[in-house]
């Protein structure tokens, strides 16, 4: 190996071990702007329920009683409603309610 190409190798060497540490330090500020965002989206503080939202779901059960309504009123009746009926599935489109022929089956004809 001639003197020319050791130095040549050699500053090779420093560019890519230059660019390595670049490449390191930029992975890592990439990773803490990730995790940062992450926090910002799942942290307890971002997790906060807003009571106007419980409304959503049941708007007359998110509504705290005012001082006019009498705070001990008769609960609603505890028995259960009625169960419903489940309906029976129709046989699907295109079925005809045939039966599906299998290799067994084709082997029994054949």
């Amino acid at each position: 190996m001639t003197p020319a190409r050791a130095q040549e190798l050699l500053e090779e060497n420093a560019r890519l071990r230059a660019e390595l540490e670049k490449a390191n330090i930029e992975l890592r500020l990439l990773r803490e702007k990730i995790d940062l965002m992450l926090a910002r989206l799942f942290d307890k503080k971002s997790e906060a329920i807003d009571p106007s939202q419980l409304e959503l779901f049941d708007p007359e059960g998110a509504k705290k009683p005012s001082a006019a309504e009498p705070a001990d009123r008769a609960p609603a009746a505890a028995t259960p409603a009625p169960a419903k009926k489940r309906a029976t599935r129709s046989p699907r489109r295109g079925s005809g309610g045939h039966h599906r022929q299998t290799l067994s089956d084709r082997n029994r004809a054949a």
